[in-house]
């Protein structure tokens, strides 16, 4: 793999898309299709229980999956490459998993068990995605690269929560989980595609698995004060998280509207616009005052304003 070789931009919006069809998918799912199901399944006392089981579950899973996958990767003797047949994999083995969930009568077994296959199968591909950043960007271009990441992150969250939230909304809740597989089937194939050439099997030392695990997460000196960023992003990912899992029975229970979809998908969509303007707002202020101010006063502030929405009594 050529990481030294400068990429063009058609090379790193191609590379980026496969961001928008997994956070298309994951939004989707998170905060409407996943809760919908739920409400359907469960009786009304016990539906926030049940939602933030399956949904603490399924979350440990896939960071399991993803470490493991990434690590697996790592070392994978193929022809057709190490992180390819990964990701691969992932699309061959979800579109059954969606099928089953859209068309089978739903009960709670079938719910637990699609969205377990869901977190295996994803997170088995973005685990062998990841490491394709260094293994294939120079240095000089890993952020711009990591800019459109980002872009097609916030892309995909868009329309999952814009056309996810109008289908739920209007009730058609099998054939919104069937269209989250439009945009990763055709990111994936952009993705295979894109690295057919690049993406080459190991042939260095094989480490065992536990031994490569314990040395990633035994950075040393080369990265001093990990364990503060791992701290840190852990508990702002808490706070986000939770609203993610939670925000359609927020709308639906305590401001009681008659449809939480719509809601949703209107949020959801403003919130993202808003973000955007402030990623570059803020990302050019951090040049200036220093990121970690950034970060301090963005938790903070965030922090803030989440404490204000139990006293909310109004969508408007």
């Amino acid at each position: 793999m050529d990481k030294n070789k400068k990429r063009n931009i058609k090379f790193l919006l191609a590379f980026a898309s496969f961001y928008l069809g997994l956070n298309y998918l994951w939004i989707s799912y998170n905060s409407l299709i996943l809760p919908t199901q739920v409400i359907y399944v469960f009786p009304e006392n016990q539906r926030s229980f049940f939602l933030g089981v399956i949904a603490s579950g399924g979350v440990v899973l896939g960071i399991t999956m993803n470490i493991f996958s990434g690590v697996i990767s790592d070392q994978f003797r193929s022809k057709w490459g190490r992180r390819r047949p990964f990701i691969v994999l992932d699309i061959t083995l979800l579109i059954p998993t969606m099928l089953m969930v859209a068309f089978l009568p739903l009960d709670a077994p079938l719910l637990i068990f699609g969205y377990v296959l869901m977190q295996i199968f994803s997170n088995l591909s973005q685990g062998s995605y990841q490491p394709l950043l260094p293994d294939l960007i120079e240095q000089n271009q890993r952020g711009e690269a990591g800019g459109f990441l980002g872009l097609f992150t916030l892309i995909g969250n868009a329309l999952g929560y814009g056309i996810t939230g109008i289908l739920v909304g209007m009730g058609y809740l099998s054939i919104s989980a069937l269209i989250t597989l439009i945009p990763l089937t055709i990111t994936t194939f952009i993705l295979v595609n894109l690295i057919k050439n690049e993406d080459k099997p190991y042939f260095g030392r094989t480490k065992k698995v536990t031994e490569a695990i314990i040395d990633m997460f035994n950075p040393k000196e080369k990265a001093p004060g990990f364990i503060w960023l791992v701290l840190g992003s852990f508990f702002v990912m808490t706070g986000s998280s939770g609203l993610i899992y939670f925000e359609l029975y927020f709308f639906k229970y305590d401001l009681k509207l008659q449809n939480p979809a719509f809601a949703v998908a209107i949020t959801g969509v403003i919130v993202l616009i808003i973000g955007m303007v402030a990623a570059i707002g803020l990302g050019y202020l951090s040049d200036i005052v220093g990121r970690k101010y950034i970060l301090i006063i963005a938790a903070f502030v965030g922090g803030v304003s989440m404490s204000f929405l139990p006293f909310t009594k109004s969508f408007m």
